[in-house]
């Protein structure tokens, strides 16, 4: 597959197959498929690549353990690939749980045929395919129902704003299969059913009560973006230039910071993290928002203390662990100062293929007594610093890979007013040094879109390639 993939013809067929795909994660049964009309070409040149095996062999050899599927599995991959040839293509037997329950070390070619490494944890090096037995089923006929599903006009397989929306149904499912209740402390109508409702349960004038902050300014949504997306006029309030007020944004952000309750365990916490606000209209449900992302920016990740413990769950230098908060004001289009959070998306192996991240309303995570509807709590995975709403989520994270089994120390993230990152397209603080030089001496760009650039922590960059960059990061939410 690795190797017919190297035709341009057939990558641009395969990236509008899935693309179209009606099938979880726009997957293909890769069986049906080889013997369908569009998998023919696909099949003649796997043909051609490995000494004419026929398609008979391909298709039995596709049907193993009730069919493989071939899919693009990790989110942004699916929303940022359009057809190039820097790609992983890895075949396994296994599922991603059993997978990480073996310890396997899965591998992949690249289109030259040269090996090459598949993490299951990490993000990997290129835009990953991978042909495994699928965990779900495609019906009685997938071959026919691929084929007339509605064709789609973009360049993409998928949208970040559609990932989103997928991560916010799969989160919702997992749940309510995990059986945990939404909290008593809701800022959002309790007498609608969370575990039914498609889009949170919002009370009939979308107000959440006596729940969620005033900011110290007064700041409405109209007085902090009054024209979205257009400069102000005076640049000193919107250095960015992004159409957001910066005294705004701050407050904004100081007022929702999430509360991040560690682990005892955890080798190290320590952080220096960076923000970033915008206006948007909500993936999730189309309304204004005002998101906000917390880059929090650890300075490494001490990897999993599991015995257990598969191949690349290993520590390494710097860890670009995210969180996005998405707020909005009651009663908005009116002047209402009355800010509530709606939705929070929670890294947890976000860009991997054991991702976790999770796209939550939020009515479903919990708060302080004193403030509902803001600063939120947020459970730390020991060692890997994924995110959830519970200990009961974390401790399921990952194929029940993550911990947070010891619960210890609880603390608001710091949010201070000259950490503002700005935007793509006005950064602000761009290359930054640490704030602590003596023990920490690289510098980091928070805005790169290099991969080959990644997040180290502030770790010399003769260290390694780092992780995810926050301009990928901050690039794919919207900012």
């Amino acid at each position: 597959m690795a190797l017919a993939l190297a035709n341009p013809g057939i990558r641009r067929q395969l990236l509008e197959d899935l693309r179209d795909s009606p099938f979880p994660d726009h997957g293909i049964p890769l069986a049906s498929y080889l013997g369908g009309t569009r998998g023919r070409a696909l099949a003649a040149v796997i043909a051609r690549e490995t000494a004419a095996t026929p398609t008979s062999r391909l298709i039995a050899m596709a049907s193993v353990r009730g069919g493989l599927e071939f899919v693009m599995p990790i989110s942004s991959d699916r929303a940022n690939w359009s057809g190039s040839d820097s790609i992983i293509v890895a075949g396994s037997p296994f599922t991603v749980k059993e997978e990480i329950t073996a310890h396997h070390r899965p591998f992949g070619y690249t289109v030259e045929g040269d090996t090459i490494a598949a993490p299951l944890l990490t993000p990997p090096r290129f835009p990953l395919f991978v042909l495994r037995p699928a965990d779900h089923s495609f019906g009685p006929d997938p071959e026919t129902t691929r084929s007339v599903a509605p064709t789609r006009a973009r360049s993409t397989i998928t949208s970040f704003a559609e990932e989103r929306v997928a991560m916010f149904a799969r989160t919702r499912r997992e749940v309510s299969s995990l059986g945990i209740s939404r909290p008593t402390a809701s800022p959002l109508d309790a007498s609608c059913n969370p575990e039914t409702a498609i889009i949170p349960c919002d009370p009939p004038n979308g107000s959440p009560g006596a729940s969620g902050v005033y900011l110290p300014s007064g700041g409405t949504m109209n007085s902090c973006s009054p024209n979205p997306g257009v400069p102000f006029a005076d640049s000193l309030q919107d250095r960015d230039r992004d159409g957001v007020q910066d005294q705004c944004e701050y407050e904004l952000a100081n007022a929702f910071h999430p509360q991040m309750q560690f682990t005892s365990d955890d080798c190290d916490v320590s952080r220096e993290p960076y923000w970033a606000a915008t206006r948007m209209n909500s993936p999730i449900d189309g309304t204004p928002v005002i998101a906000i992302f917390y880059a929090i920016s650890y300075h490494r990740d001490c990897g999993s203390s599991r015995l257990d413990c598969p191949a690349d769950c290993g520590g390494h230098y710097g860890d670009s662990e995210f969180i996005v908060e998405e707020v909005t004001t009651a009663d908005y289009p009116n002047s209402d100062a009355h800010w509530y959070l709606k939705y929070a998306t929670l890294s947890a192996h976000y860009g991997s293929q054991a991702n976790s991240t999770g796209v939550y309303a939020g009515a479903d995570l919990t708060y302080g007594a004193a403030a509902p509807g803001s600063n939120p709590f947020v459970w730390v995975a020991e060692g890997k610093h994924s995110n959830y709403r519970s200990q009961e989520v974390c401790d399921a994270g990952a194929y029940y890979f993550d911990n947070c089994d010891r619960p210890g120390t609880r603390v608001g993230l710091e949010v201070l007013p000259s950490a503002n990152l700005g935007s793509l397209s006005n950064p602000l603080n761009a290359y930054v040094a640490s704030r602590v030089p003596e023990v920490y001496s690289g510098v980091e760009h928070m805005w790169s879109l290099n991969t080959n650039d990644g997040f180290l922590g502030w770790y010399p960059r003769y260290l390694g390639q780092g992780e995810t960059p926050y301009g990928k990061l901050l690039q794919n939410f919207g900012f």
